[in-house]
């Protein structure tokens, strides 16, 4: 350095920047600090309140009711118990009946495919007349129960009240139509059920 050149001065930096930075540095950490001081407050007050106040006793559990239903009773299961009794009531019934039952005969009950009864159930008969139920039963499932079987009378037209030619009995398959000519069976129906021939010819007379 020559003697001609000035003295070099000393850098100066400015103090309020830095100034500035501290308190921005500050500011955080206040307001951490008085966050803290607010929850313990906020703690303090909490645990003198719950101090305060009376423990809270618990009640007891109360016991489970007792089963006081049957597993067996009539209402857990009334369709099959009923069925049951129903059952029983009718075999109870035809107890009496089968005292008429002979040795060679037989009598075997169900209800939807469920035997109810059984008397000489295994013993080997002839149907015989048990045919005449399917046939009336068939005849009350297609005609119908109030079904009238009717006979009638045809022939030529009458020419001043008199017929010419041929009368002819249409039969309408009225099972209990007879005949006073023939000849009576054993087990012949009620004379008061049946309607004969005589009775309709007089009729067309």
């Amino acid at each position: 350095m020559s003697p001609l050149d000035p003295p070099e001065v000393p850098v100066r930096y400015r103090v309020a920047p830095l100034v500035g930075l501290l308190m921005l540095a500050l500011v955080p950490l206040a307001a951490l600090t008085a966050l803290l001081i607010w929850s313990d407050a906020q703690a303090d007050e909490h645990e003198a309140v719950e101090t305060s106040q009376p423990a809270r006793v618990e009640s007891p559990t109360e016991p489970s009711p007792v089963l006081s239903t049957s597993m067996l009773a009539f209402r857990r299961a009334p369709v099959t118990l009923a069925g049951t009794g129903a059952a029983n009531e009718l075999a109870a019934a035809m107890d009496q009946l089968a005292v008429f039952i002979d040795p060679r005969s037989c009598l075997a009950v169900s209800v939807n495919g469920r035997p109810v009864g059984s008397w000489n159930g295994d013993v080997a008969v002839l149907p015989a007349s048990t045919n005449k139920l399917l046939i009336a039963g068939a005849a009350v499932e297609i005609l119908g129960a109030d079904h009238r079987f009717t006979t009638s009378v045809a022939s030529p037209a009458a020419i001043e009240g008199v017929v010419e030619g041929d009368v002819f009995l249409v039969g309408g398959g009225d099972p209990l139509l007879v005949a006073s000519g023939l000849p009576a069976e054993d087990d012949a129906p009620d004379p008061a059920a049946t309607s004969t021939l005589d009775e309709l010819a007089d009729a067309v007379v």
